[in-house]
């Protein structure tokens, strides 16, 4: 019996989370600051906050298996499965009318 592979990483939950609201915080305090308000640390803490969160975010969806895929790739391996599985329902079709087949010249039904 050959090993299995270990199974992926779990995801803590919360660990891809949306950007959104602080963005939405970034925007309010450029607006601020273009109304005079002096909000440039807030706005440098902010950032450095959602560039740490889609760093996070990245490195969580790397350590999945096929994490590493582009789309590209992903879309190829996808097609590649579908064409093999395809291969192995025609063999299975051939299989079961060779097996009805030879049921019925032995007389029997095919259902048992």
């Amino acid at each position: 019996m050959q090993g299995r592979a270990s199974p992926p990483p779990a995801l803590a939950p919360g660990t891809f989370s949306s950007v959104l609201p602080a963005v939405e915080d970034i925007l309010g305090l450029v607006y601020r600051l273009a109304e005079g308000g002096g909000a440039n640390d807030e706005i440098v803490q902010k950032a450095k906050a959602i560039a740490a969160q889609l760093a996070e975010m990245n490195m969580a969806a790397s350590s999945l298996p096929g994490g590493h895929l582009g789309t590209d790739a992903v879309r190829e391996l996808t097609r590649i499965l579908g064409e093999q599985a395809e291969a192995k329902r025609a063999v299975l079709r051939q299989f079961s009318e060779v097996s009805a087949s030879i049921a019925e010249a032995d007389g029997a039904s095919p259902s048992g």
